[in-house]
């Protein structure tokens, strides 16, 4: 024990003289209502603000039109000063969680996680949990939905849009049947991840 700390304190004296000043907070930002919110996915968008992605059960304070489930999407967008400009809650009635967004080359956003909703902004969903991508445009309205996965509990936790203008998605399954995300998976050794690459058709 008493090592180990000489160690690091021997460490952190040669090292001061090279350590940059301690940045300070130009700004921070608490967000949500009086349930329970939690973030998975930020990014910095083109306009020099930002896009946050979580999870949300409240709906007062700054969450409005909450579905009612176990949780919903929520989608933030602040100014570069960290003043909000939108909020969506997006979901079902049931459980529906965030695992990744992107701002996409239009301006808008792409943000994709796992629903178990099958109804509300939810459509198609396969009997279980779903991939489920949603589209939208600049100002957070909704441009397109979509599920892909079977009758088991399928997890997507991550979106990016590929150089020809679809969309790839990243997650895991356990489903054998149903949607088109196992007929066409590609699934990497390493990771035992499941790939489902959908094009602008499936708009």
């Amino acid at each position: 024990m008493h090592k180990t700390i000489a160690l690091a304190s021997g460490l952190l004296a040669a090292t001061a003289a090279f350590t940059q000043p301690v940045p300070e907070i130009e700004w921070q930002q608490c967000l949500g209502g009086s349930g329970f919110e939690d973030t998975f996915s930020a990014a910095q968008t083109a306009d020099g603000g930002y896009i946050i992605a979580g999870s949300t059960d409240s709906n007062n304070g700054q969450v409005t039109d909450f579905h009612g489930g176990a949780s919903d999407f929520w989608v933030v967008k602040l100014d570069g000063g960290g003043n909000l400009q939108w909020q969506k809650a997006l979901g079902g009635s049931a459980t529906d969680n965030v695992g990744e967004i992107q701002q996409t080359t239009d301006g808008g956003y792409t943000v994709a996680g796992t629903t178990s909703s099958n109804n509300g902004d939810v459509s198609g969903n396969h009997g279980s949990f779903d991939y489920w991508v949603v589209k939208l445009d600049p100002l957070g309205t909704i441009q397109w939905q979509r599920t892909y996965g079977g009758g088991s509990s399928d997890a997507c936790w991550d979106v990016q849009q590929t150089t020809d203008g679809g969309y790839v998605l990243a997650g895991n399954a356990s489903s054998t049947d149903g949607g088109r995300v196992f007929g066409l998976a590609k699934v990497t050794r390493r990771f035992g991840e499941r790939y489902r690459v959908f094009d602008r058709s499936d708009e």
